[in-house]
């Protein structure tokens, strides 16, 4: 089995914030080509949708469920020698169009980001706000993505890959993108982690 095959589902906690709070679980599937299936998992309803962008998926369950739901993640992700906890809330505004919020407390501070459709806009706006970069591999010098990849959750890994082409541009390292471990997310962190200069 070839690396680049290895990260090809998983599942995530979630809650769903409706008139009531409720947990939920998301699973998520990778079926290549920059395909994503996901599906809902709530007390008594199971939403299943598919896209090219993870963020669209997270769009079109959305749109199923109530106006003003807020399909919330939690994830751990580093800070120099922290482990902080990072919130991400998606949601419709009046457009329909997906907003995407995280939120973090950092030294005691609570810092946010957000932003319409874009996922990288939202995590620069609040690694500004908190002049910090995150451990992720959004910000690894080994992760890497294609013009059409997901910024949320279409990352490639090249850390098992030596002597990488990294002045080349990306479609001129077809080659190591196919070797690399793909389908990673901006918010994985291993370590293995080399910061982005």
């Amino acid at each position: 089995m070839c690396l680049n095959q290895l990260i090809n589902e998983q599942v995530i906690s979630a809650k769903i914030f409706l008139e009531d709070t409720f947990d939920a679980q998301l699973f998520v599937v990778y079926k290549g080509l920059n395909l994503y299936e996901m599906i809902l998992m709530l007390e008594n309803k199971r939403i299943r949708k598919e896209s090219g962008l993870f963020v669209t998926c997270i769009e079109s369950i959305l749109s199923e469920l109530s106006k003003d739901s807020i399909l919330q993640m939690k994830n751990s992700v580093k800070v120099n020698d922290q482990v902080v906890q990072l919130v991400e809330s998606y949601s419709l505004n009046e457009n329909e169009t997906i907003r995407i919020e995280l939120q973090c407390d950092y030294n005691g501070i609570s810092y946010s980001g957000s932003s319409l459709e874009e996922f990288d806009y939202a995590l620069g706006e609040l690694e500004d706000k908190m002049n910090i970069k995150f451990q992720v591999c959004a910000n690894c010098n080994n992760g890497n993505i294609t013009s059409i990849s997901d910024l949320r959750h279409g990352w490639h890994c090249f850390r098992n890959i030596e002597n990488q082409l990294t002045s080349l541009a990306w479609f001129e390292r077809d080659e190591e993108f196919e070797e690399s471990i793909s389908n990673v997310s901006a918010l994985h962190w291993c370590p293995k982690f080399l910061i982005r200069e």
